[in-house]
């Protein structure tokens, strides 16, 4: 670029070179806090940033180092970095002028330079310093910047899990997040899928890979020579740590002349990794760290050891069991009674307790085993009779990360520690969690009962809280009525689950132990602008006052399975038969609503207890027998309260699967309960992810494999589809899913879920064309933009995310073009301006504001006045169907 084409800021906003996500998200911040900056990338950005710089530069205004002058910048705001020395142009113009410069830095401090106003907080990024002053001034912001914003807090943080995160960085990420961030987006940039260059080289230093233990920290080493450079390798870095238990990570990657060192550690209190990597002239944060040595001669092993050696030195903390075990032990012999040894347990506080006889330990004793002892006599037996022989056990010298491995594998809570036969001490879970975690716990009485449900003022407030008032209103409307008819009415399932989860529910379920028809119809007589729906079959009815108060009603009922795998049979039941029959204990909950019984929880199946410890729970074995599609909610419920499967749940459901019983449900309610699943506010790839761990795809279809290439497709869509107006994105999943089977199939498919026809029609379409469609684009090595539409414009916005979702290289730029640029793309003039100055009408007029529009897209200058020019002498040959 010609000197006289640059660009001539008075301000600019500018990080360091090879940017990561901070580093650019910093830079538009800074910008978006001093808008006369020009945001100025510095020459290059890691691998990732430049991928999302491609797909929403649009949204950016972010100008390349290359196409700006310093020879007018008065004012340079420098975002996550302190050398200002590393600004070539911005040292030369210093030595002529004066020149303002910020710097805004969560590193710790460096040398100073004099004439910088300095700005250093110790966050967990510079993105987080620059969130308090936006908030403060309530400047506006886009959704792609606070997705960008938030990806910059996310990457320097690792996702919120460093040591060195704090609690503004929290703050900063909800505000984003609150304020438009999209995470489908993120999840594509922090964890985005690996190349194969990067896929050998994953290969090469994961087979490299040495855990040492220094000090009982577990580090990792692994030093690799590469034929050609490979970009992404901190992320790599990231994944090696990730899949393994050490502490700490250092990655040695030797390429033609360079060395590059990466560091990674889980805690910033055992291993600094910046303090390591400036010993060879890099830096970084506590937990993240690289070097670049330019020595081609350098020999790896030897580089390893002295890197070794400075972890040594630098390792303050000991990370051994000795170091953090309880001791003295508090303990019973073989011949005390199980009653005294509760006892103990009681007074202590201890869920269990090791058995000696003398020093020798011999066995271990919990509490739950002795409380399930339903006769007296069984007490009164010596404890020996109970206790688990050959317990696990763990040296002194041992690490936290074995420790943990042990009790997380075994499922125990907790390990003896033994040395020369003899007992010293015990590390109990609680002990592990202080030690890694720092978490401990409580000794209030207040939080010691937070697992007990909360009693009816509580439950009142809750409801008054987080029902809104109108419905609340014509909740206790229902309830008199009820009263009156001497029934007993609970608010029941999932809008209690939400309750308690401190959800605000649309959903409201009312359950009547009596006559549900009735409630509604004395109802209907109270209100008669209220509109009813009875169902006498089975004994429900729905209470409908505008869209907003809708109240669902049903009579206590119960349900027994003929056949597994068959519909119910309904007949009526009692309260806790009702809550019986539902798919997980979760949503057994049921709140009195009586006047007398208001905010009484009836918690029969410890549904309170399983939405305390996140937990997703059957309430009988033969549960996912009777209705496998209670697979699908139960993956729902996992993704979208952040739950986990209780063990035997999650077992009775692969059992369900490889017995082959869901063959015999209906295709409707499992296509049904599969789509609901996909309307989730979920991550649908992760969705399939835990539905394959089950092999639970198989209800969909045999012949559905879930690959990685499959996943990420599904992910692409997924970023994609939040740019979709109809939000209908879960007809693209669909159709990605069932690509792998034939017409045969998915016309069945459709017709179960009774798919209209416009929505038969773009899938029939699609499945018809994307093939040779995205075989033409590979192909073809340019294309003009007019050729762009003309291809695309056929597929409706559900196909082209599918599209860009299968598309690679070119073809995903040139469709993502189509989809957010030139579909939209219009003429200045309007069509009746056209027709005046045509003289054409009806289809020769069609084609002629076609033939102008396609003209104009290949232009780059193109006004009013050329569309007016175009249209005259286009028309003047035009009589049928030449244009």
């Amino acid at each position: 670029m010609k000197k006289k084409d640059l660009i001539k800021p008075k301000a600019i906003a500018i990080s360091h070179s090879y940017a990561d996500f901070d580093a650019i998200a910093s830079t538009i911040a800074a910008s978006k806090l001093y808008p006369q900056a020009v945001p100025v990338l510095n020459y290059s950005c890691e691998e990732e940033v430049q991928r999302f710089l491609s797909i929403y530069k649009d949204y950016l205004r972010l100008t390349p180092m290359h196409q700006v002058s310093f020879e007018e910048v008065e004012l340079v705001i420098i975002t996550d970095f302190q050398d200002i020395n590393r600004i070539k142009p911005l040292v030369s113009e210093r030595k002529k002028r004066p020149v303002k410069i910020i710097v805004i830095d969560h590193h710790p401090e460096e040398k100073k330079t004099p004439g910088v106003n300095r700005t250093l907080k110790p966050y967990g990024s510079t993105t987080t310093i620059l969130y308090e002053r936006i908030k403060r001034k309530k400047i506006n912001f886009s959704p792609i910047e606070a997705t960008l914003f938030l990806i910059g807090i996310y990457e320097d943080t690792g996702s919120l899990t460093f040591s060195s995160t704090t609690v503004k960085d929290m703050e900063a990420a909800a505000f984003f997040l609150k304020n438009g961030a999209k995470l489908n987006i993120i999840s594509d940039f922090v964890f985005p899928p690996i190349s194969d260059t990067q896929k050998v080289l994953y290969t090469q230093l994961f087979s490299a890979l040495q855990v040492l233990e220094i000090k009982g920290v577990q580090v990792g080493i692994c030093a690799v020579e590469s034929k050609q450079y490979v970009e992404g390798v901190s992320f790599l870095a990231h994944r090696i740590l990730e899949s393994t238990n050490v502490d700490a990570l250092f990655i040695l990657v030797k390429f033609k002349h360079d060395i590059l060192i990466i560091g990674r550690s889980r805690d910033e209190k055992i291993v600094q990794i910046h303090s390591i990597m400036e010993y060879y002239g890099g830096g970084g944060h506590p937990q993240a760290g690289s070097a670049f040595l330019k020595d081609k001669d350098m020999d790896l092993n030897l580089l390893s050891i002295n890197i070794l050696r400075n972890i040594k030195r630098q390792t303050k903390v000991s990370r051994q069991v000795k170091d953090f075990m309880t001791t003295p032990v508090k303990v019973v012999n073989s011949n005390t009674s199980a009653e005294d040894t509760l006892k103990i347990m009681l007074r202590y506080g201890h869920s269990g307790i090791p058995v000696v006889d003398g020093e020798r330990l011999v066995g271990i004793i919990s509490r739950r085993d002795i409380e399930r002892m339903n006769e007296e006599k069984l007490k009164q037996r010596p404890v020996r009779y109970y206790m688990s022989r050959n317990p696990v056990i763990i040296r002194p010298e041992s690490s936290l990360r074995e420790a943990e491995n042990l009790i997380v594998d075994r499922d125990i809570g907790r390990l003896p520690v033994v040395s020369e036969k003899k007992l010293i001490g015990i590390l109990t879970r609680s002990d592990l969690l202080r030690a890694l975690y720092g978490i401990q716990k409580s000794q209030s009485k207040e939080k010691l009962n937070t697992s007990h449900p909360p009693d009816q003022t509580d439950i009142k407030m809750l409801i008054e809280t987080l029902v809104p008032g109108a419905e609340l209103h014509q909740i206790l409307n229902i309830a008199k009525i009820a009263d009156k008819l001497g029934y007993s009415i609970y608010l029941v399932g999932g809008c209690v689950r939400d309750l308690f989860l401190g959800i605000a529910s649309n959903d409201i379920d009312l359950l009547i132990d009596g006559n549900a028809l009735q409630v509604a119809r004395n109802y209907k007589s109270k209100h008669p602008e209220a509109k009813i729906v009875c169902n006498s079959k089975f004994g429900t009815a729905k209470i409908i006052l505008n869209e907003s108060l809708i109240f669902d009603l049903a009579s206590a009922r119960t349900e027994y399975y003929e056949h597994p795998a068959d519909l119910p049979q309904v007949s009526s039941g009692s309260l806790r038969e009702d809550l019986f029959r539902r798919d997980f204990t979760i949503n057994t909950l049921a709140i009195c609503l009586n006047q007398d019984n208001f905010g009484k929880l009836v918690n029969n199946y410890r549904g309170y207890e399983d939405l305390k410890l996140k937990k997703i729970r059957v309430l009988h074995n033969l549960s996912f027998i009777e209705d496998p599609s209670r697979i699908f909610r139960a993956i729902a419920y996992l993704l979208k309260f952040k739950f986990s499967w209780d063990l035997k749940t999650k077992e009775l459901a692969i059992n369900a699967m490889e017995s082959g019983i869901f063959e015999r449900t209906s295709r409707f309610r499992i296509l049904s309960e599969f789509i609901n699943l996909l309307k989730e506010p979920i991550s649908i790839s992760k969705a399939l992810v835990l539905l394959n761990e089950i092999q639970a795809i198989q209800m969909l279809s045999s012949n559905i494999s879930i690959q990685r290439s499959l996943l990420n497709n599904i992910r692409k869509a997924e970023n994609l589809s939040i740019h979709l107006k109809s939000g209908e994105s879960w007809t693209i999943y669909l159709l990605l899913l069932t690509l792998s089977i034939d017409e045969e199939e998915m016309e069945e498919i459709m017709d179960r879920l009774k798919l209209n026809k416009k929505k038969k029609s773009w899938i029939q379409h699609f499945r018809s064309n994307y093939l040779p469609l995205l075989e033409k684009l590979q192909e073809i090595s340019h294309l003009k933009n007019s050729q762009i539409y003309e291809l695309l414009q056929p597929f409706q916005d559900e196909e082209l995310i599918a599209l860009a979702s299968l598309a690679r290289g070119k073809q995903r730029k040139w469709i993502e073009k189509y989809f957010f640029h030139l579909k939209h793309f219009t003429l200045d003039s309007t069509g009746k301006e056209i027709m005046k100055w045509s003289g054409l009408n009806g289809k020769p007029l069609g084609r002629l504001i076609r033939k102008i529009l396609l003209t104009k897209m290949d232009s780059t200058i193109f006004d009013k006045d050329k569309e007016y020019k175009l249209a005259v002498q286009q028309s003047k040959g035009d009589t049928s169907n030449e244009i």
